[in-house]
C-alpha cells in the first residue's frame, strides 16, 4: 500500500521548508553567538531532505547508500551522547529522541531500495513489506508517541531563555523552542507515517 501522492507532495513540502528552517537555526546562532544543538539541527537539515526525496521521489533527492552512512552515523552519534549523558549522571532523555530518528531514517534507507524496486506508481514507493516489521512498527509508535508529548509540552516552552538571575528574549524568531518543537512534531508524525505505510 502505497499512501496518497498529494499527501507525499504536502509533507515533502513541510520536510523541505523545515530543512530550511533548520539551516537558519545554525546561521542564526552563528551569526548571533546563540547556544543551539548543532549536531540535532544538522542531521534535522539532512532528515528533512532524505525524507522529501523518499515522499516524492521525483525531486531526485534519494542518495542511495549514502544516506545509510549518514544516518548510520547520526544514530552513533546520538546512541553515544545518551550513553555519555547518562554516565554524567545528566538525564540523557534529549538525545534519546534524536536517536530513534536516525534509527528511523537508517531503517528506511535500507528498505528503500527494495520497496522502491517493488513499486512503480507515483508517491511514496514504499509497497514492498519491510524486512521487519515489528521494528518499523515499534519505530513509528515511538515517534508518533515522542510527537504527541512534544506537541502536550509546546505551551510550556518559554520564548525566553533564563540566565541566572536575568532573563533575555531569544534573539529572533529562528532561535525560537516553540518552533523548534514544532520541527520535531511535524517530523516525528512524518516518520511515523512512511513507516507505517510501508507495513
Amino acid at each position: 500500500m502505497t499512501g496518497p501522492a498529494w499527501l507525499a507532495d504536502v509533507l515533502a513540502g513541510l520536510m523541505i521548508a523545515m530543512a530550511v528552517y533548520c539551516v537558519s537555526r545554525i546561521v542564526t546562532a552563528r551569526r548571533w553567538r546563540r547556544p543551539t544543538g548543532y549536531d540535532v539541527d544538522g542531521v534535522h537539515v539532512l532528515m528533512g531532505v532524505a525524507m522529501a526525496g523518499m515522499l516524492v521521489p521525483r525531486l531526485g533527492l534519494a542518495g542511495g547508500s549514502s544516506w545509510a552512512v549518514v544516518f548510520g552515523g547520526a544514530a552513533a552519534w546520538f546512541g553515544w551522547r545518551t550513553v555519555c549523558g547518562s554516565r554524567r549522571g545528566q538525564r540523557p532523555a534529549h538525545h534519546v529522541p534524536h536517536l530513534l530518528a536516525s534509527a528511523a531514517m537508517l531503517y528506511m534507507v535500507l528498505e528503500l531500495p527494495a520497496a522502491t524496486s517493488a513499486a512503480a506508481g507515483p508517491g511514496m514507493p514504499m509497497s514492498a513489506a519491510p524486512g521487519f516489521p515489528a521494528l518499523a512498527l515499534a519505530l513509528a509508535l515511538a515517534l508518533i508517541g515522542y510527537a504527541i508529548r512534544t506537541t502536550d509540552r509546546l505551551t510550556s516552552l518559554a520564548p525566553v531563555a533564563a540566565s541566572g538571575t536575568q532573563v533575555r528574549t531569544v534573539t529572533g524568531p529562528p532561535m525560537s523552542p516553540r518552533l523548534a518543537a514544532c520541527c520535531d512534531i511535524v517530523m516525528g508524525l512524518t516518520m511515523g507515517y512512511m513507516l507505517i505505510v510501508m507495513l
